[in-house]
């Protein structure tokens, strides 16, 4: 007697690969979402460096401009005055304490083109060119003098030259200064 072998019940399947597919699936999307925002955000810092290192470069090229000027002009005192005409202000009367012509909103020397120079190379690279200012602070120790002394005309110049340096957008902005002593 032959028996007839049965194929097995197909067992209840519950679709538990499918669902774990499924999670697997939803786990990799949510890390791929998050890789791409993690470099949108990496690339406006990488841009935003870039853009602040600009106006650095651009802020330095008009300071180095600015001590140039004095290096290589024949400074006389009654060039500068408290307007700041032709971006020469004078601090003499008043030292390392007189107003400070870069933060003034009176003056406002930044935005009154007569009251600023501009740096001279004009870069495309730049929202907006360097501007700077030089400020005469006054007479000071040439050295080697008795205690108590007092500066006077004759001795050597001081002076404070005051860049501001604009990036790639408008909103990057760059103040250096620099103290120059010229005999």
């Amino acid at each position: 007697m032959r028996r007839h072998l049965r194929p097995p019940m197909p067992s209840r399947q519950r679709g538990v690969v499918l669902i774990l597919a499924l999670i697997i699936l939803l786990a990799l999307t949510i890390l791929g979402v998050s890789g791409m925002s993690t470099t949108s955000m990496e690339e406006r810092m990488a841009a935003n460096t870039r853009d602040r290192q600009v106006g650095f470069q651009s802020a330095e090229a008009a300071l180095r401009e600015g001590e140039q000027f004095v290096a290589n002009n024949l400074m006389d005192p009654t060039m500068f005055d408290s307007s700041c005409t032709n971006g020469l202000c004078d601090c003499s009367d008043k030292g390392f304490g007189c107003v400070e012509y870069w933060t003034d909103t009176t003056l406002n020397v930044w935005n009154t083109a007569s009251r600023h120079k501009t740096y001279s190379i004009t870069y495309t690279q730049v929202a907006a060119p360097a501007e700077y200012i030089i400020e005469f602070m006054g007479y000071t120790d040439p050295g080697g003098t008795p205690p108590g002394y007092v500066p006077k005309a004759g001795d050597p110049m001081m002076f404070r030259i005051t860049a501001v340096g604009t990036g790639q957008s408008p909103n990057a902005k760059v103040m250096l200064q620099s103290t120059y002593k010229k005999d």
